[in-house]
């Protein structure tokens, strides 16, 4: 019984690797890698990966002085996928990072959701990544 479930598993997970194709612009993003530092002093928080529905959640680390308010520092590094694509509409999909403010009054954990805009201005300027204004878990 329990070799069926691996087997089932495995089939499942080697399936959706198969099967995943790209966000389109205004989508959530998932399978993306996120890094949050909290800023101004680049004080490491969480290194997360974003969920099919392209959220991402994380808490402070214990020991971590948190601010009432702040901003955080979030370096997106898109999935290898879609950094890989030759679509036009993922040209500008490149590693990026965003500041975004916070409230602690939101924690202990905070969610997001990662999104891709083809109107945003970047170096590429070919779009760029936004992060939803909700931060509650």
């Amino acid at each position: 019984m329990k070799s069926k479930i691996l087997l089932a598993s495995i089939l499942l997970f080697v399936s959706g690797l198969f099967s995943f194709s790209p966000p389109l612009v205004g989508e959530p993003v998932p399978g993306a890698e996120v890094y949050v530092e909290l800023e101004p002093d680049d004080e490491p928080i969480a290194n997360v990966q974003t969920n099919n529905e392209g959220e991402f959640v994380f808490s402070f680390p214990n020991g971590i002085k948190v601010p009432e308010v702040g901003t955080l520092s979030i370096t997106i590094t898109p999935p290898k996928n879609l950094l890989q694509s030759k679509e036009k509409r993922f040209a500008g999909m490149e590693k990026q990072t965003i500041t975004i403010p916070f409230n602690k009054k939101n924690g202990p954990k905070f969610k997001f959701v990662l999104k891709w805009d083809s109107t945003l201005k970047t170096k590429s300027n070919k779009g760029g990544f936004a992060v939803s204004g909700r931060n509650t878990a």
